[in-house]
């Protein structure tokens, strides 16, 4: 499958996201249904929301950490306890608890509903409107007072910005590049480069390395996915390259991490609770 077919004609659609006052949602969707999952994200695309999918608790779980959604919906999530398994992990993360949740719902749910809202993009989209808080509906809101006050520095800050969001949403991309990103935002590999290098001195490949060695060590903190299913969810197709990049970025084993993070963990709950 081609690059940009992965990451569903997202070049096109964030075209809007620098230059347009639209609000634009990163929506993620888990699904055990792919037939469901397609048509509800096809639709949400065309509405010029960015989708992410998932099919499994694990791998929604997971996609929310890293991609840090502004919605996720469950499709069809009724059966084998994917509903009940997913929820009390979002909720109970503090980095994903404050993100919204619709549970659409399926046959098996014990309400009348008619089978075509299942994945009816337009009822789902009023329940968006009416669960994502109004200082989320905007991409500049609650990041102007952050942006530098200089016509140049504000563009370098909002590519900066938009570019980092891009390469999270699509981590999971082994084939990633940053011809894809700046194609995504309708700019040049140079305009993406000085915009990652103003005041950090890192280009964008340097920092989507960064990006993908970060969400990593948040999987194997707060995720039980095996480290090859780590790997592949922020864009290693070869386990053992991973944990090499990854033995290189944080000077131990992707295993070795795990264990201590664990134990760093379980030792600060102690602490709380004695005192």
């Amino acid at each position: 499958m081609l690059i940009r077919e992965q990451i569903g004609e997202a070049a096109g659609l964030a075209n809007s996201m620098i230059y347009k006052d639209a609000p634009k949602f990163h929506i993620l969707i888990v699904s055990q249904s792919p037939e469901d999952a397609r048509i509800l994200a096809a639709d949400l695309r065309n509405k010029l929301h960015s989708v992410g999918l998932a099919h499994s608790s694990n791998q929604g779980y997971a996609r929310a950490i890293t991609s840090k959604p502004d919605l996720i919906i469950l499709v069809a999530c009724d059966s084998n306890g994917i509903r009940s398994s997913i929820f009390p992990l979002l909720k109970t993360n503090p980095s994903t608890q404050n993100i919204p949740i619709i549970n659409s719902p399926t046959p098996n749910d014990k309400v009348k509903v008619k089978k075509a809202s299942q994945t009816d993009p337009e009822s789902i989209l009023e329940q968006v409107s009416k669960i994502i808080p109004s200082t989320q509906k905007s991409l500049q809101v609650g990041t102007d007072a952050a942006a530098p006050q200089s016509d140049k520095s504000q563009i370098n800050f909002k590519v900066k910005q938009d570019a980092t969001n891009f390469i999270r949403r699509h981590i999971n991309i082994s084939g990633l590049t940053i011809s894809d990103i700046a194609a995504s935002l309708n700019i040049s590999i140079i305009t993406l480069n000085k915009a990652f290098e103003v005041g950090e001195e890192k280009s964008a490949f340097a920092s989507m390395r960064i990006e993908r060695m970060q969400c990593a060590a948040l999987l194997l903190e707060q995720s039980t996915l095996k480290i090859s299913e780590i790997a592949n969810e922020v864009g290693y197709s070869d386990s053992g390259n991973f944990s090499k990049e990854f033995k290189i970025y944080w000077y131990k084993t992707p295993k070795r991490f795990r264990i201590e993070s664990r134990i760093n963990i379980e030792a600060s709950k102690n602490s709380r609770v004695e005192s």
